[in-house]
């Protein structure tokens, strides 16, 4: 593996710690430290700025389709923001894009059954409403619905079941929440048949929340949620965890130092003792990631921060080496482009992390089996042209023939 730059980083601790670690970028098709991808495969996205990207069946083949979101130029200087779909011919490479309904300015989408049809549905938000686009399972959305917001900013979006009524709900991050009071985490309750109820809203913990995700962190079988809250004017900002109370709504927040500026979070069992730990994606030392232990009663332990790349933006976890131990891989929005993968050691530290070549800018990840091999791929949108990038995982599974 041709090595293109070291970074040797020296251990400090205040607060919390960074840890010692160098960091490799790989070029060509690289290996190292147990993990491998083949070159990338690239290819140009439907819009030039993308702000979010997922990934699911559309129409029922086994094969993972994209859907993107994003804006781009459109004549005499007006701007268009859509969503897009690809669908996925199962060997890493993508049928041509085309558009589905989406909500007005979109900035967030999922992909979830919302109306228990067994077809996956698109969900979108904007300042001004939900859209959610019933999906016919062929790879079509034929018709939607559509409900409002009452929000100015839904910067993350994940969809569950908040009540326990069997109906998937949809829970976001929101910078302006119900009559004007900011830094909120949103919640709108499904009625199973692709609709949505009315916007409830709480107190995220922080400031700007930026994304969230979905866990049990006190398992008692209830989803909670936990928020990156990215502070503004002097503060920190911290990750913060609400419990759920299994009605839809949730217990006050509990904040959580994780360094500057979190943007993006993640969760796992990092070190194996079933309770979900958190990841975050913090602006400390240029960048890195800091990992937080679950308690198993809703609280996180000290953070522990890795280095990643020069600007890490987005972060998705998965087994990527096949060990059963879940590692970490973060976007370096630079504009280069790399991913770095952190390997993880199953107690919940994490190896060096070695980068792999992208298209410039990555902005947004989304973690896959792509090419139908049993290993997950990675797949990355570009602000630089909104290039999207498909990493497939070559690396060697226990038991299984070498790619």
């Amino acid at each position: 593996m041709k090595v293109l730059w070291v970074a040797l980083v020296v251990f400090v601790c205040a607060g919390a710690c960074l840890v010692l670690a160098q960091t490799r970028v790989a070029a060509g098709s690289p290996s190292g430290g147990g993990v491998r991808f083949e070159a990338p495969k690239e290819f140009f996205g439907p819009l030039p700025y993308p702000s979010g990207i997922v990934a699911g069946d559309i129409n029922h083949d086994g094969f993972p389709d994209l859907a993107v979101i994003g804006s781009g130029q459109h004549g005499h200087g007006t701007v268009a923001v859509d969503l897009y779909i690809a669908i996925g011919k199962g060997d890493g490479t993508f049928h041509p894009w085309y558009p589905v309904p989406s909500a007005r300015n979109p900035f967030t989408v999922a992909l979830a059954d919302m109306n228990l049809d067994g077809s996956v549905d698109a969900i979108t938000t904007s300042a001004d409403d939900v859209v959610v686009a019933l999906g016919d399972g062929y790879g079509f959305f034929p018709s939607s619905t559509e409900s409002g917001t009452n929000s100015n900013l839904i910067t993350s979006l994940s969809v569950t079941d908040l009540n326990g009524d069997g109906y998937p709900d949809i829970v976001g991050t929101d910078t302006q929440f119900l009559g004007g009071s900011k830094n909120g985490v949103l919640v709108k309750l499904g009625n199973g048949k692709g609709g949505l109820g009315g916007t409830r809203a709480f107190p995220s913990g922080g400031v700007l929340p930026q994304t969230l995700a979905v866990g049990d962190f006190n398992n008692d079988g209830i989803p909670d949620v936990v928020v990156a809250n990215n502070g503004q004017l002097g503060t920190l900002g911290n990750v913060a965890i609400l419990l759920g109370k299994g009605d839809g709504s949730f217990q006050p927040a509990m904040s959580f130092s994780a360094g500057t500026r979190p943007q993006d979070v993640a969760v796992g069992d990092f070190d194996g003792d079933g309770n979900l730990d958190v990841a975050a994606v913090v602006g400390d030392h240029g960048g890195s990631v800091s990992v937080l232990l679950g308690a198993g009663d809703g609280t996180l332990k000290a953070s522990r921060n890795y280095l990643a790349g020069a600007n890490p933006k987005r972060i998705a976890v998965a087994d990527f080496n096949g060990d059963g131990k879940l590692d970490l891989v973060v976007t370096n929005a630079n504009f280069l482009g790399s991913v770095s993968v952190l390997l993880g050691n199953g107690d919940g530290t994490f190896q060096a992390p070695v980068s792999f070549r992208v298209a410039s800018t990555p902005v947004q990840i989304v973690v896959a089996d792509i090419n139908h091999d049993g290993k997950p791929d990675i797949v990355t949108a570009g602000a630089a042209f909104g290039l999207i990038s498909v990493l497939l995982n070559s690396t060697p599974f226990p038991g299984t023939a070498k790619r």
